[in-house]
């Protein structure tokens, strides 16, 4: 590549199993984040990062089958703190309806 030129690539990495990627603005404190257990609680986890990018981080550990971890920002959240969780595919869907066309 001469000097002054750019190139767009993308690069294939290994594939980690059991990772989850999750939005970057879910983790506080750098690998904390809240996660909704199964009876629909709020916990504080220290999530295993093993990268994180601009949007978004590659949790390899700390979140348990049927957990999901919490996206919205909780004014007050405090362990234990009950929540009414919702898949995020289905709020980004409500959101769209109600956008003028």
């Amino acid at each position: 590549l001469a000097p002054g030129l750019f190139v767009e690539a993308e690069i294939a990495g290994r594939r980690v199993r059991g990772a989850a990627v999750i939005p970057r603005a879910a983790l506080h404190e750098g690998n904390r984040a809240w996660v909704v257990d199964a009876e629909g609680q709020l916990r504080g986890r220290a999530l295993e990062i093993a990268q994180t990018e601009r949007t978004q981080g590659v949790a390899t550990g700390g979140l348990r089958s049927g957990e999901r971890v919490c996206i919205t920002p909780i004014a007050g959240a405090s362990e234990g703190m009950r929540v009414n969780a919702r898949e995020a595919r289905a709020l980004l869907s409500s959101a769209r309806a109600r956008e003028p066309s």
